[in-house]
């Protein structure tokens, strides 16, 4: 057959077989690397009969209880259904894990004594007896259903008619195996599942079936209204106290209700029937009762998510927080919903946080290399991702080239953009999983991002946090709605524990026990009956046994403690090893560690950590069951085995992954912190915290400046004053960034003295160079003019050709914001020049975007064109996405000027896709506050207020004074249209505050200008006319000359000539007089 990639994931190889509703294939899974078996319905999903329904059109809603079926059973005798979904013509699909050499279980029979018989039935009936507690009616046991692997385990397979059992209704199920109610029309029931065992077991023992006949109707006849030929049935000599003849009898009976009770009863008196005692309830057995336990208690909260769900698949996405205290139940919940997003044809990805740090973005690694199998991206950005999924070129199977060279806040933006695009060209609705996000770290900035586009994607984002450990991450991403999830009520409890135990859970000595050990706390519940399971020998004999006052001296940690403990002996070393790594297994990690210990192999230790349920697979990940439990490991280690323990796997990270160290280097702070090694901490503090700075994530990279200032990590330096002074300096370009001016200020202050000692130059330098930028950005722009001024002379002296560079840009926007035009644009030129010869293209188009502003304020609107085209040529050459959006803002800001607003609002749509993308408020509201005074210029007041009301709320929340005052003069003059004075007065009123603190003459100026217009509207001509004659006055406006001639005429027209010869007040007297006789 020729390969076919069915949802973009899986490669069909080999067909396994086929029947009427479908065909099972062999398959490799990209996403995995394994080899899986696919079942595929191949019928149009309106002509499937599924019980759940009385008519044809409710077969999606049918199809969607199917797969919820599938996906949450487990069970050592139950085959595992792993993914499922929908292919590209809409058909439903589901994959398992694959049986290599399987047998049919009459085929295995063939070969195995009476007693060897008798232990398959026994495993078919514990998975029957599984799925019955569980309210499922199997409808279809037959040899092919169930299978023999090849570690001579029973395999039961194919639930594709699967219904509740209070919702059975039709007949279904292959003839041979149906039971005469069924036949007659009656609703499939747990005794119709025991009669196909029955019919099965009849044939094991004689090989044939127990109604041979020649055709259908004759088949039919003798289920009714025959007796089987028992004497078919070999007779064995043994002391049972109940023949075999006599068991299948009960089983083949007529009247369902003469047959046995349970998958339970017949177990039992199979075992009496050879001698053998009944078979000990297996942990994988317990396990699955207790891990498949029904989702109780959440009804309200689940309801609330399935119709954010619902939303999300309508194209309307948003984003929600689940908060709890660990071992509440958060996971449960969340994947309850993930069940029921697979099966509305959703996509789910799904990352994991990880305590103490981890790789860069980890949170983002496993959703990533999911989506880039359903999305058509470029090869640039599959090489931006690269960032995050290094392995991307082996999943997509094509070479992937470096992405063009970008650094810091542009680099983080351009991967912000692409992950959010990664998102934007998926052709399925996605459900977007986050557990842990109080370790998010980085991994947050991205998640803020995508958040700002999710309302116009068919997303929802849900993630999980310990609201007890990170109280503050709701006010981080205020986008998304929280969800507080409380521990369960002592209702709540009593379903828990019945869906557990079966009716016992719901006795009231149960339910208390339950209350009063565990609070309602989900975690602790499942534990608690795990332990009282083991004292009482299995779970269904909880209730018949005299339970204890409290379960354990010492409480649910010591219940915890017992059961880390049925890890044997040999596997404790290595137990301990992975917990102090972390809750994720690391494969190559371990494998390095495994010459520490003594141990038969690594499946060895997996398989004995999951049959004591301390270890789980998710997909192709390993990690512990829950975090509790690697908490309990790691809170039993001694200080000395904490300390030998962290060094053993610090060192073992430092060879596994010595080719790049860097990523790894958070995780090696807190493992060396832990072994008591300050020398290596601070080492890795200081990388960890360069990595931090490159990805934005200012904050964590104080932090960890902070504790390597606090061990003194400088002084394990060749030159620790000079260390000493870096490091303050890389604090306070942290700080800086984090807008902490006081404290950055004074951390630069530091590092200049220490450079000033020491005689550096260039450490001088840039001090000088980052005091400067705190100054320019607190609008101190003459001490920032002269700091840039000396930054520039010893970049001069010391040949440092980008440093001048750098210089000149800072020297050219201070100029430009003092409104020194001429002086900017010759300082830009000089900034090209030296640019384009050691510049980045990021460093050349910002250069670039600087002279044609230069060129713009000025007056050369084409040159200034000119140079933004070629600026915004590089910019989209190299991605940048924040950059293309400024370019294309300049160019618009020309073209409303030239009066062309249809090409100004294409330019500028465009700028605000980009700009709402990266989550750029900044240019958020410039982009607005041009369209909302474009939209005044051509007459649309309601839409100029509108966007001018956006804009001026942004700009409230950045505290921008310069856009703030913009927005402030612009409403003004919308309500003068409106003839609203007193609002406009109002506004012009702040904007002439917000002006005289920048303390900019031209701003003061314009302030001014605002309450000239005013005045002339209201017709108060001698106000007007001093203002008018003050700013004619200045030099600083000679564009305006003209028209406040004009204006100036016509406020004269309105006044006796006398009125120009009365004295003309300061601008200090003007302000103060405005801002005293205009009040709010």
């Amino acid at each position: 057959m020729s390969e076919e990639i069915v949802a973009n994931r899986y490669l069909l190889k080999n067909l396994l077989g086929k029947g009427g509703m479908g065909a099972v294939y062999e398959a490799d899974d990209r996403l995995t690397g394994h080899r899986v078996a696919l079942k595929r319905v191949t019928i149009d999903t309106t002509l499937l009969e599924f019980n759940t329904r009385a008519d044809q059109s409710q077969s999606a809603l049918a199809l969607a209880h199917e797969f919820r079926t599938l996906a949450s059973l487990r069970h050592p005798h139950i085959i595992s259904v792993l993914d499922y979904g929908f292919d590209a013509e809409h058909q439903p699909f589901f994959t398992m894990n694959l049986l290599t050499g399987a047998q049919t279980v009459e085929e295995a029979a063939k070969t195995r004594d009476l007693g060897g018989k008798v232990q398959l039935l026994i495993q078919l009936l514990q998975a029957l007896a599984y799925l019955h507690r569980r309210g499922i009616v199997h409808r279809d046991i037959k040899p092919s259903n169930v299978l023999v692997d090849n570690q001579q385990e029973v395999r039961v397979l194919d639930f594709g008619l699967a219904v509740e059992a209070e919702k059975s209704k039709d007949r279904a199920g292959t003839l041979r195996y149906m039971s005469p109610e069924v036949l007659m029309g009656s609703s499939a029931t747990l005794a119709s599942d025991l009669y196909a065992v029955g019919v099965l077991a009849y044939e094991m023992l004689s090989g044939k079936h127990p109604f041979e006949s020649e055709s259908i109707s004759d088949l039919i006849s003798k289920v009714l209204h025959s007796q089987p030929d028992i004497r078919a049935v070999p007779q064995e000599k043994t002391d049972a106290l109940l023949p075999f003849e006599h068991i299948l009898l009960r089983l083949l009976a007529k009247n369902p209700a003469e047959r046995y009770a349970s998958a339970g009863d017949v177990i039992a008196v199979l075992c009496q029937a050879i001698n053998e005692p009944l078979p000990a309830e297996s942990i994988e057995i317990r396990e699955s009762f207790l891990q498949a336990a029904q989702f109780v208690g959440r009804e309200q909260e689940l309801k609330t998510l399935q119709a954010a769900l619902e939303k999300a698949v309508a194209g309307q996405g948003s984003g929600y927080l689940v908060g709890g205290e660990s071992g509440v139940g958060k996971s449960r919940l969340l994947d309850e919903l993930r069940i029921r997003a697979m099966v509305s044809r959703t996509i789910v990805a799904r990352g994991q946080g990880v305590e103490g740090g981890g790789l860069p973005y980890h949170l983002w690694r496993d959703v990533l290399r999911r989506l880039v199998l359903s999305a058509s991206l470029t090869d640039t950005e599959v090489g931006i991702l690269k960032e995050i999924v290094p392995d991307i070129g082996t999943l997509l199977g094509r070479e992937v080239p470096d992405p063009p060279e970008l650094t810091g806040n542009e680099g983080q933006r351009r991967l912000a953009l692409t992950v959010v695009e990664v998102f934007r060209r998926q052709t399925q609705p996605v459900f977007l999983l986050m557990e842990d996000l109080q370790w998010a770290d980085e991994s947050l900035t991205l998640l803020k991002w995508l958040l700002n586009a999710v309302q116009e994607l068919p997303l929802l984002i849900v993630g999980s946090y310990r609201n007890d450990e990170s109280p503050e991450l709701p006010a981080e991403l205020p986008i998304m709605q929280v969800i507080p999830l409380e521990r369960l009520s002592e209702t709540g409890i009593a379903e828990l524990s019945a869906s557990m135990l079966g009716e016992a859970g719901r006795q009231p000595n149960v339910v208390s026990l339950l209350t009063h050990e565990t609070e309602g706390n989900v975690f602790f519940l499942v534990e608690v009956v795990r332990a009282l399971a083991e004292e009482a020998g299995s779970l269904s004999s909880i209730g018949k046994v005299t339970l204890p006052q409290s379960v354990f001296a010492g409480g649910i940690q010591r219940i915890i403690r017992r059961r880390l403990a049925r890890v044997p002996d040999w596997g404790q070393e290595l137990l301990k090893l992975a917990a102090v790594a972390g809750r994720q297994i690391d494969f190559d990690l371990l494998n390095h560690l495994l010459k520490t210990v003594i141990l038969p192999d690594l499946d060895s230790w997996l398989q004995a950590c999951t049959e004591a349920a301390v270890l789980e697979a998710q997909g192709e990940n390993w990690r512990f069951s829950h975090d509790k439990l690697r908490e309990a490991v790691l809170d039993s280690l001694s200080e000395d085995e904490r300390i030998h323990l962290n060094k053993q796997v610090a060192e073992a990270i430092e060879v596994v992954y010595a080719d790049d160290l860097k990523p790894h280097a958070a995780l090696l702070v807190r493992h060396w912190a832990a072994a008591k090694d300050t020398l290596k901490e601070g080492h890795y503090s200081l990388m960890a915290a360069d990595l931090a700075f490159e990805k934005n994530a200012y904050r964590e990279s104080l932090r960890l400046l902070h504790r390597a200032m606090e061990i003194k990590s400088y002084q394990s330096s060749d030159h620790p004053q000079k260390a000493l002074a870096e490091l303050y300096n890389k604090m306070g370009n942290a700080a800086l960034r984090l807008s902490e001016f006081d404290a950055a200020r004074r951390y630069q202050n530091t590092a200049l003295e220490i450079y000033q000692q020491i005689n550096d130059p260039l450490g001088i330098r840039n001090a000088i160079s980052e005091i400067g930028d705190i100054d320019l950005r607190q609008g101190n722009y003459d001490a920032a003019r002269k700091l840039f001024e000396q930054s520039l002379e010893i970049s001069r002296r010391l040949n440092e050709r980008k440093k001048i560079a750098y210089d000149l840009m800072n020297l050219g926007n201070l100029a430009q914001v003092q409104e020194n035009l001429t002086d900017s644009l010759k300082i830009r030129e000089e900034c090209l020049d030296i640019m384009r010869d050691v510049g980045t293209p990021v460093d050349i188009a910002r250069a670039l975007n600087n002279l044609a502003l230069s060129h713009d304020l000025l007056g050369n609107k084409e040159r200034a064109l000119e140079i933004h085209h070629e600026a915004l040529a590089i910019r989209r050459q190299i991605n940048e996405p924040q950059g293309i959006a400024y370019s294309l803002v300049n160019m618009a800001a020309i073209a409303q000027e030239q009066k062309e607003y249809d090409k100004a609002r294409e330019m500028l749509v465009e700028g605000l896709v980009l700009l709402r993308q990266v989550g750029e408020q900044m240019g958020i509201a410039s982009v607005i506050s041009i369209l909302g005074d474009i939209a005044l210029e051509t007459g649309d007041l309601n839409t100029a207020q509108q966007h001018m009301t956006e804009s001026l709320v942004i700009r409230r929340e950045l505290g921008e004074k310069h856009g703030l005052a913009f927005s402030l003069s612009k409403l003004g003059e919308i309500a003068l249209k409106f003839s609203d004075f007193p609002t406009a007065l109002r506004y012009f009123r702040e904007s002439l505050e917000v002006r005289v603190q920048l303390d900019v003459l031209p701003q003061k100026l314009a302030g001014l200008d605002g309450f000239a217009r005013a005045f002339e509207a209201m017709g108060k001509w001698a106000d007007a006319l001093e203002i008018l004659m003050f700013l004619q006055a200045q030099p600083e406006l000679p564009g305006m000359i003209q028209e406040l001639e004009t204006r100036l005429t016509t406020v004269r027209g309105h006044l006796a000539p006398e009125a120009d010869a009365s004295a003309a007040p300061s601008l200090d007297e003007l302000i103060t007089q405005l801002l005293r006789e205009n009040p709010d």
